[in-house]
C-alpha cells in the first residue's frame, strides 16, 4: 500500500502543479483556458482544444500496473464535474504514458517508454505549455477541428 500512497500522492502534486500553472496562465490572458480535475484526471481546456492527464490503477500495489496517461484532443471534452455526452465520441490525437519512477536522487517521479524521467512539478509544467502549443496549433489550422455531429471536419 505504500507504493500507491506515494504514487497518489504525487498524482496530486502534478494534478494541484498543473491547475496552479493555468491559473497564472488565465490571470495573465495570454490564452482562454478552463481546467478541472478529480482524483483520477485533469482536464485542461479551451472552447477548441483540451488536454487530459489521467491516472490509472489496475491493481492495489503492483507499482506495473500505475500509468499516467496525456492526451490531446481537438474539441472541449468535459471536466470531470461536468455531464456531457456526445453523440461521437471523439478520439485522442495523440497520446504519452507515463510510468512511475524513482530517480537516481530517491526522488519518486515520472518516466517515459524512451527513459526521460520527470518530476511531478516539472511534468506540470511540460503538460501546460503541451496544453498552449495544442491551442497555437489549432489556430493555425495544423489541428483538425472535431464534430459533435460526425467526428472530425475536413
Amino acid at each position: 500500500m505504500v507504493v500507491r500512497t506515494v504514487v497518489g500522492q504525487k498524482v496530486g502534486e502534478l494534478f494541484q502543479g498543473i491547475m496552479r500553472i493555468c491559473l497564472i496562465v488565465r490571470e495573465k490572458g495570454q490564452l482562454p483556458i478552463s481546467w478541472g480535475g478529480n482524483e483520477g484526471r485533469c482536464v485542461i481546456r479551451n472552447a477548441n482544444v483540451s488536454l487530459i492527464v489521467a491516472w490509472r490503477s489496475r491493481y492495489l500495489n503492483i507499482s506495473a500496473d500505475y500509468s499516467l496517461t496525456i492526451s490531446e484532443w481537438a474539441t472541449a471534452m468535459p471536466i470531470p464535474s461536468e455531464r456531457r455526452m456526445f453523440i461521437v465520441e471523439p478520439t485522442a490525437i495523440c497520446e504519452t504514458i507515463y510510468m512511475p519512477d524513482l530517480s537516481i536522487a530517491r526522488e519518486y517521479g515520472w518516466k517515459t517508454a524512451n527513459g526521460r524521467f520527470m518530476s511531478s512539478a516539472n511534468l506540470a509544467d511540460e503538460c501546460v505549455k503541451q496544453f498552449i502549443n495544442l491551442a497555437l496549433r489549432f489556430d493555425r489550422g495544423e489541428v483538425t477541428p472535431f464534430s459533435a455531429f460526425g467526428g472530425h471536419r475536413s
